[in-house]
């Protein structure tokens, strides 16, 4: 005799920052006897007490309604990413109706660490290289300030990338 029954919880939830404000979100479909017909993912900062669901068809959160997921994984548009802790749960839902919901996934990207290695190379009189190993960060790095102070100055003065120079203020960041 066989009985359906509503699906599990689905599994093994990863959380992907795309961007300062999105987030990928894929799971594991649960097994089910009954085909998966969507899902819901629940999305919530850590400071809040209920999530709010995914609207699929424009990737931002909604209070209720929205348009289910109906693949394996989804993008979570218009989130304060950084310094910001979230927490990423998702359910499945049948014929028979709405399954379990997993347990929440914490998530927080934050603002990168400095820089290590950071190694000069004399070029000339007049001209160093300066290299360095990116920190480890869940968010893209956009661009580095770099300053250089001469060892007899108090003030540190920035690299302007496109010009080379060392400027007071302003100057434009190295991206790279």
């Amino acid at each position: 005799r066989f009985q359906a029954c509503k699906p599990r919880a689905p599994t093994d939830i990863e959380l992907t920052v795309l961007s300062g404000t999105a987030l990928r979100v894929s799971w594991k479909a649960p097994p089910c006897d009954l085909p998966i017909l969507d899902y819901t993912a629940y999305v919530k900062r850590a400071d809040e007490k209920e999530p709010k669901l995914l609207d699929s068809e424009t990737g931002r959160l909604v209070e209720a309604g929205g348009k289910a997921v109906v693949d394996t994984g989804c993008v979570v548009k218009g989130l304060e990413l950084a310094d910001v802790t979230y927490a990423v749960a998702v359910s499945a839902r049948n014929e028979i109706g709405w399954g379990a919901t997993s347990p929440y996934v914490r998530f927080q990207a934050c603002k990168p660490q400095a820089p290590t290695d950071i190694e000069l190379t004399v070029l000339s009189g007049t001209e160093l290289s300066v290299t360095w190993k990116a920190p480890p960060c869940k968010l893209p790095i956009l661009n580095y300030t770099v300053y250089v102070k001469r060892a007899d100055e108090e003030e540190p003065k920035l690299l302007d990338s496109v010009t080379g120079h060392l400027v007071e203020a302003g100057g434009k960041a190295v991206v790279d």
